[in-house]
């Protein structure tokens, strides 16, 4: 795996981590298709990771907009090896951590151009996910983030972190996965502009 920021979708060994940002999740389980994703990344090898700043912003969002994702709370749950594991909330306690995210929101395209304050929640999330993409790169272990927003990628490829869009991720599933193969290119661009339309 390069550690370039890339759309690149390597199936890696020993089990690597994806790491999720709000929109992929979203996007997967306001359109009842989380199981799609979980699979993906399942049949690719990856043990799926939700910080918990990104699942509050989840949760809030859905909240707002009467978007039911009931499958995210299965998810997060069940014991089976498809499953969603949450990260802790970084906190000062962490001072290796701490200091990284900050070092990462100090760089996030919105904070450099001025138009969000450095200790805004905004971005917040895309922040995060790219934080643990690094500490555990550190830690030598294989880490990709899921993110969707032009300027989340954008922070990752500064920080030479590997990031998925939700086409990558459908893409490759549809060379892995049933359910993936089933969802044509015309049924995902039509269900990616809803959802947009609609999170806008």
């Amino acid at each position: 795996m390069t550690e370039k920021g890339a759309r690149a979708t390597p199936v890696l060994s020993p089990q690597a981590l994806n790491i999720l940002d709000a929109v992929c999740v979203l996007y997967f389980a306001a359109s009842g298709q989380l199981s799609l994703l979980v699979e993906i990344l399942t049949a690719a090898n990856y043990r799926i990771l939700l910080p918990t700043e990104v699942l509050e912003e989840v949760r809030a969002k859905a909240s707002r907009k009467r978007w039911t994702i009931k499958a995210l709370d299965h998810y997060l749950n069940c014991d089976a090896d498809a499953r969603i594991v949450e990260i802790p909330e970084i906190t000062a306690a962490d001072a290796e951590a701490t200091t990284l995210l900050a070092q990462v929101r100090s760089r996030h395209p919105n904070v450099v151009s001025g138009s969000t304050g450095i200790n805004s929640s905004e971005d917040l999330g895309e922040c995060v996910v790219v934080t643990h993409s690094i500490l555990a790169r550190r830690r030598g272990m294989l880490a990709v983030v899921s993110i969707d927003d032009l300027k989340g990628q954008k922070l990752a490829e500064r920080h030479q972190v590997t990031y998925f869009t939700i086409e990558t991720q459908l893409g490759s599933g549809a060379q892995t996965t049933p359910q993936a193969r089933t969802c044509s290119p015309q049924t995902r661009a039509v269900n990616h502009g809803h959802f947009r339309a609609c999170a806008g």
